[in-house]
């Protein structure tokens, strides 16, 4: 069994795109070829997979600030401080654009 292809779909739309529109039309093109395909999975929205994503960053960053895994033993506290402010401004901006589709 592969991979689910959505992790790696969800990366590009999280490293790559440079807002939450650009990551939408990543996703949902995405999503479009699935269907045209008539694969059985359901893809969804991006939103949950961002919040998870995001959550998933904040819980290694912790980690790595009490040293039980990381992986750059040369970043400063204050750096994965900075890191985990960014990860929380991001998770707060995907909360946002939830509640602005309603």
């Amino acid at each position: 069994r592969w991979a689910d292809p959505r992790f790696d779909i969800l990366m590009i739309c999280r490293k790559i795109c440079s807002n939450m529109q650009q990551a939408t039309v990543v996703w949902d093109a995405y999503s479009n070829n699935n269907k045209s395909m008539q694969d059985t999975q359901t893809i969804g929205s991006i939103i949950p997979w961002l919040q998870l994503e995001c959550v998933h960053t904040i819980i290694g960053l912790v980690l790595q600030l009490f040293q039980f895994g990381g992986r750059n033993p040369w970043e400063e506290r204050d750096d994965i401080f900075q890191k985990l402010d960014r990860e929380f401004q991001r998770l707060e901006g995907v909360f946002a654009s939830l509640t602005d589709s309603k």
